[in-house]
């Protein structure tokens, strides 16, 4: 049964797991967009998972610490496969009958790869969703009684092959010779679980990379902006997907109670960040720099960062952001002075807390 213990143990093998094989996970990353980072993502909203979880005690119940695990993976998902995962915590969370049976689990999988498609607004086969829920299709086939150790083996079994199937199933797959990077992940989750179950790791060969990406299609998205809102209400949510959809793609949001989770790629960060403004108050923001797109490169709109040290400096000038410096005082002039040597109309300062309420 899975239980507190159990779910803990599989929070940690999971953690350990996407650690050993997140350079692997990394270099099937071809889609959505070829940008090398389905296993650091998968880590660190799994990561923020098991420390949520580790917040609530050791007495705490099996459904209270999937519910702290849900909860901390919404508010640490990076990417679209961390929103994905978040959807899947959300779904073993939301499952009555704890502890939970093969059956359980394996009926909130299939939750979980629902409600992944509805918080994605264009949902693709050939990826992690089509894996889960041919995993839990699968499970169900089991009998009822079934020890949750061996049906674990025969999930783990079945994720590999479909895994193996998507460069069928997903074209941009197929032409770069890869399976998907978001599939591999939730394989390396379901091997943990049977980690958690018997003690043994299942055997897997190592997937290999794709060595040409140049048939891979380039979205025209430069930014990948995430961020999570609260003090808003789900008509101003249904009004940002609809801005959204209008900046970019890969748009997903999700919520938990009224905390809403969101992610897009798009070419103008700074709309994307005004648009979660305009729907309630913001935090969390991240922008991660995907790369240069025609599209993107007559982007009117640049960002502009204060920094204190050269570390802080170097992640901004990597994301594709201007720099000013803070070693020295920073002036309203020297300020002006940045944003007008830029050659965009429009410029995103990040202040960083480097400028005093003066």
């Amino acid at each position: 049964m899975l239980d507190a213990a159990v779910l803990r143990q599989w929070g940690s093998a999971c953690v350990a797991g996407l650690t050993a094989r997140c350079d692997e996970i990394n270099n099937l990353n071809v889609f959505p967009v070829a940008d090398s980072d389905t296993g650091i993502n998968l880590l660190l909203t799994m990561r923020a998972a098991v420390e949520s979880s580790a917040r609530v005690g050791g007495k705490a119940s099996g459904n209270e610490v999937a519910r702290a695990m849900s909860r901390g993976a919404l508010l640490g998902a990076r990417g679209n496969s961390g929103i994905i995962l978040s959807q899947v915590m959300r779904a073993i969370a939301e499952t009555p009958g704890w502890p939970l049976s093969a059956h359980g689990l394996a009926h909130a999988l299939g939750r979980g790869a629902v409600l992944a498609r509805e918080v994605m607004s264009t949902p693709v086969e050939g990826t992690i969703i089509t894996i889960l829920a041919a995993v839990s299709d699968e499970i169900l086939q089991l009998p009822e009684d079934i020890p949750l150790a061996d049906a674990a083996r025969h999930a783990a079994a079945v994720a590999v092959q479909a895994l193996d199937r998507t460069p069928e199933q997903l074209d941009v797959l197929g032409e770069a010779g890869v399976v998907d990077s978001g599939g591999r992940g939730l394989v390396v989750i379901v091997d943990a679980l049977v980690f958690a179950t018997t003690g043994s790791w299942p055997e897997r060969k190592k997937y290999k990379g794709a060595d040409d990406t140049s048939c891979v299609h380039t979205a025209d998205a430069t930014y990948e902006v995430m961020f999570v809102v609260t003090g808003t209400s789900e008509d101003a949510v249904v009004d940002l997907r609809r801005d959204l959809d209008l900046l970019g793609d890969s748009v997903a949001i999700v919520a938990d109670g009224d905390i809403f989770s969101v992610h897009v790629h798009c070419a103008d960060a700074g709309a994307a960040v005004e648009a979660g403004l305009r729907t309630g108050t913001l935090g969390s923001v991240r922008i991660n720099y995907l790369g240069v797109s025609a599209s993107a490169e007559a982007s009117t709109r640049g960002v502009l960062a204060l920094t204190l040290g050269e570390g802080t400096a170097a992640l901004f000038e990597g994301a594709g952001a201007s720099v000013v410096r803070a070693a020295h005082p920073v002036t309203p002039e020297s300020i002006v002075s940045a944003v007008r040597a830029l050659p965009h109309r429009e410029v995103l300062l990040l202040a960083n807390g480097v400028l005093n309420a003066d």
